[in-house]
C-alpha cells in the first residue's frame, strides 16, 4: 500500500488515503512528536485542512509504502523520519475513535482487525 507525499496534499488527503486502504483506522497528525506507547494531547492535533509543507519539517518527496504487516509503531516511526510528520494511528471503537497507546507493537492488521471484532454487537 502506498500513499504519495509531494507536500501539496492537504492532511485529510492522506488522512483519506490511510483510511480507504484500513478502513477502522485512522491517522491524526500533531505538532509535536510523541514516545512509543504515549499519546499526543488533542490539543495539538493539526486541522485538516492544513497542507503538509506547512506542517512538515522534513521536506522530502516520496511515497510512503506500508504492508497490512507492518507495526503500529513503525508506520509513525517511517512518517516522521522520511518527511517530518508526527502522525498517530488511532483505531475505531464503536461510535468513537481511540487513540493506539499500548498497542503501538501490533501490526495494522490486527490493530484493523481487532477494531471489527469491537465493533460488531454483543451476541
Amino acid at each position: 500500500m502506498d500513499i504519495s507525499i509531494t507536500g501539496d496534499e492537504s492532511v485529510a488527503d492522506v488522512k483519506e488515503q490511510f483510511a480507504s486502504q484500513l478502513p477502522m483506522l485512522k491517522l491524526e497528525f500533531f505538532n509535536h512528536e510523541h514516545e512509543e506507547g504515549q499519546g499526543s494531547p488533542l490539543s495539538d492535533r493539526i486541522d485538516d485542512s492544513s497542507s503538509l509543507n506547512e506542517i512538515r519539517s522534513r521536506h522530502n518527496e516520496g511515497v510512503v509504502q506500508f504492508t497490512k504487516n507492518m507495526k503500529i509503531s513503525d508506520l509513525e516511526k517511517m512518517f516522521r523520519d522520511r518527511f517530518g510528520l508526527n502522525v498517530q494511528v488511532f483505531r475505531r471503537s464503536g461510535n468513537i475513535w481511540l487513540e493506539i497507546i499500548t498497542t503501538d507493537q501490533r501490526t495494522l492488521e490486527e490493530e484493523n482487525e481487532w477494531a471489527v471484532e469491537m465493533s460488531q454487537p454483543a451476541q
